[in-house]
């Protein structure tokens, strides 16, 4: 009867060595992709709110006829892409694509440098 006894023992301690290492081994996976995660998630915060700080924002007054993409095409430099333009403003001013804009509605637009004379053309405040 020791024998088995002692046999059971030593079974029952690896197989609970097993389950430690296991658990281990569970938990820094875990923890891993927690990080990695949480450092992502404050790397972006971060480039949001460096990238911010650059950016200058222009009220525009909607006037009768006028389209995202006129509105857009007026706010790009020569290095920009009016549809990239127009995907900021409506993520600025939470414009869906199906909304029609509403003469005298204003709305933000982002302008990126701070020079003027880098754009197209320049605003008529209305």
């Amino acid at each position: 009867m020791t024998t088995r006894s002692a046999l059971a023992k030593r079974r029952y301690g690896q197989r609970n060595s097993l389950y430690k290492a296991n658990l281990l081994l569970c938990i820094v996976v875990i923890l891993s992709v927690l990080s990695y995660t949480v450092s992502n998630h404050l790397f972006e915060q971060f480039s949001v709110l460096s990238s911010a700080k650059t950016e200058q924002l222009i009220s525009y007054k909607i006037g009768s006829g006028d389209t995202l993409w006129q509105i857009a095409n007026k706010a790009v430099t020569a290095n920009e892409d009016v549809r990239d333009k127009i995907i900021a403003i409506q993520k600025l001013n939470k414009i869906n694509a199906a909304q029609a804009l509403i003469p005298g509605q204003v709305i933000q637009i982002p302008i990126a440098s701070a020079n003027i004379e880098d754009y197209k053309l320049t605003f008529n405040i209305r």
